[in-house]
């Protein structure tokens, strides 16, 4: 499978020193400390397995990162500022565990092949508002686990929204199982929880001409090596096939927006600030400019004062799933910068 030409470059992510800093957590004394109850009531609520919790020693690790990840949230939500922060399943896990939820991979695409299509005017006049759930394009939220998987995401529901808009049926779940598993079957020691990129996946969807449903092929969270039987299963894709995929103009928040009033749309974003977000407009004024982008995920939709992105780390987190990001900051945290859709037709 031919693949595009990418320019490996090591992403260096805004937090690099602050992940050597957690490796060095201060000692605490569990039975004097201030979160004790906190931390039972996570446990409670976030740790229906122990299995990570069975040794004085691991309760211990725990319960230091714990301690620091509440001082975060606390000093956050005592400056009152747009967005709050809440305790969610990564509040026991230090940025370098964390980080095992993106997964982007180690690269940045500078595929500069021209498009077969003919290029959208993307500054043509676009709604004030617009929101792809309203019109049922937009399936579920899923929730990628600790496999570094979120760029399927960034592969399957673009092409969800886009069957949505062609049929005027409501999206049907597609699967990421398949795209995480045979993408990079030609790759020999290629792992598709190691990370990858959304063009790849259409690329493959693409050259195959089907992609199972979800329900066919269900999300496991590891990468098992491409079914052999893949090609019995339920094609979900049936009847519609990818021609081409267009990139946003680097940057251009106003041809994100036209681009975002027609497709549901792969974004990369610096997942830095986002692990504790719990509501409200999120504006994280520290990302790096330009943003270490390191984790896809979908924009829906925009109002006036936010976009409003689908993420792959379950409903329980933000607001059902989604993040509302301020627009007020030009591609803020790199949400324009690899922003790209799949041009999907009926295959006729």
């Amino acid at each position: 499978m031919k693949r595009a030409v990418f320019l490996v470059v090591v992403v260096a992510l805004a937090a690099g020193h602050k992940i050597s800093e957690e490796d060095n957590l201060p000692d605490v004394d569990i039975r004097k400390t201030d979160v004790r109850q906190e931390f039972a009531q996570f446990v409670r609520k976030f740790r229906h397995s122990r299995g990570s919790l069975r040794s004085n020693a691991d309760v211990k690790k725990r319960y230091q990162i714990f301690a620091k990840n509440m001082q975060t949230i606390k000093s956050h939500n005592k400056a009152h500022s747009s967005y709050r922060m809440a305790v969610n399943d990564f509040a026991d896990k230090s940025l370098r565990e964390r980080q095992q939820f993106t997964g982007l991979a180690n690269f940045t695409s500078v595929n500069k092949r021209e498009s077969t299509r003919r290029l959208l005017n993307l500054r043509e006049a676009a709604p004030e508002a617009y929101d792809h759930r309203d019109e049922g394009h937009v399936t579920e939220v899923h929730d990628q686990g600790d496999c570094g998987s979120c760029w399927t995401y960034g592969v399957v529901y673009p092409l969800e929204g886009a069957v949505s808009i062609l049929s005027g049926k409501a999206a049907v779940a597609l699967s990421q199982q398949e795209v995480l598993s045979c993408a990079y079957e030609d790759e020999e020691g290629r792992n598709g929880c190691n990370g990858g990129w959304y063009m790849d996946g259409w690329d493959y969807v693409k050259q195959h001409k089907r992609l199972a449903t979800a329900e066919a092929e269900p999300y496991l969270g590891i990468d098992m090596h491409c079914d052999p039987d893949i090609n019995d299963k339920a094609n979900g894709f049936a009847g519609y096939k990818v021609v081409d995929w267009e990139r946003v103009p680097k940057g251009d928040d106003t041809a994100l927006v036209a681009a975002s009033s027609k497709n549901v749309v792969a974004v990369a974003l610096e997942s830095l600030g986002l692990f504790f977000y719990s509501s409200g407009i999120f504006l994280d004024e520290y990302c790096e400019t330009p943003a270490a982008v390191d984790h896809a995920v979908t924009l829906v939709g925009y109002s006036s004062e936010a976009w409003i992105v689908k993420n792959s780390w379950g409903e329980k987190w933000g607001e059902n799933g989604y993040v509302r990001m301020a627009r007020s900051l030009p591609s803020h945290c790199g949400i324009a910068d690899y922003a790209y859709y799949p041009l999907v037709e009926k295959d006729e």
